[in-house]
């Protein structure tokens, strides 16, 4: 009798550690990162023959994700509602920025006047753009931008977080 109640035990145990860890991941699986957490959208735009919309966001937590958005009234959301349907439709890359490459981006983020850059070039090439923005306070700004429209940030913090994600992307 003492022998079956314990195989009960150990059986019960082992059902709610189970049950526990499915909870756990499924929770995880399904948790969006807060837009605010997105901290580099890198991502090429163009409206030649239809829209496209495609790259990189890299989030606090150092994930990356990939995204290709055709539909244009992304453009129509504010930033946080953006961020969350990107989020929501994208894929997490296969691997993470170092977390001391994230705490760099994040103070040198702290220290960039987006005021300093080169003046944009306009090519109309009607290649698209490629662009770097970092994100802070709610606001996109713009440190790099390559295509139609060319512009670089001028800006020592901003050039430092360039080769950081230039690295990655």
């Amino acid at each position: 009798m003492k022998k079956r109640i314990i195989i009960y035990a150990v059986i019960l145990v082992i059902i709610v550690s189970l049950c526990m860890a499915v909870i756990i991941y499924l929770n995880n699986k399904n948790k969006i990162n807060e837009p605010n957490e997105v901290i580099i959208e890198s991502s090429y735009t163009n409206y030649a023959w239809g829209f496209q919309y495609s790259g990189i966001l890299i989030c606090k937590d150092g994930t990356m994700y990939k995204f290709d958005i055709s539909d244009k009234s992304i453009n129509d959301l504010n930033l946080e509602d953006k961020y969350k349907i990107i989020l929501e439709n994208s894929e997490k890359k296969y691997k993470k920025l170092k977390y001391s490459d994230i705490n760099d981006i994040i103070e040198y983020s702290k220290n960039i006047d987006y005021s300093n850059h080169s003046e944009y070039a306009t090519n109309r090439y009607d290649s698209g753009n490629e662009s770097v923005y970092v994100i802070s306070e709610g606001k996109t700004n713009e440190i790099r931008s390559i295509g139609d429209l060319n512009m670089c940030s001028n800006d020592e913090n901003a050039k430092k977080i360039l080769e950081i994600i230039d690295k990655y992307i």
